[in-house]
């Protein structure tokens, strides 16, 4: 846990100062012990967005959303799918949401993607 704790803090520092390499090689050292974390997971989706790619964020994103699911991670991924040309994932994902509690802000940002989709 102390080595956790500290590559955490490190990770946080260099995402503050927007070295994404550096935090990168910092979350590489502990992915064997800690890639199943929520913690983790959450961490190296902060580094890939700041590195923009996306392709590895939607990843994790997907792993991420199956550890600890939140309506925000799944309309994240659902624009980020939408944006990769996977758009009938995103529409999956879109459909999914629209059966279960979202708040206006998040129902407003379903609606926008699925209306992008509609139109394509």
């Amino acid at each position: 846990m102390p080595l956790e704790t500290s590559v955490f803090g490190q990770v946080e520092s260099d995402l503050k100062n927007k070295k994404y390499n550096l935090a990168l090689q910092r979350l590489l050292q502990i992915s064997v012990q800690y890639s199943k974390s929520p913690t983790y997971l959450i961490y190296l989706a902060q580094v890939l967005r700041g590195m923009g790619d996306q392709t590895a964020l939607i990843k994790t994103l997907t792993e991420l959303n199956k550890l600890q699911p939140s309506r925000d991670i799944e309309i994240e991924l659902m624009s980020l799918l939408y944006k990769n040309g996977q758009i009938n994932e995103s529409l999956d994902i879109g459909l999914s949401l629209g059966d279960k509690t979202v708040t206006a802000k998040q129902k407003l940002a379903i609606d926008h993607i699925l209306l992008k989709i509609y139109i394509e």
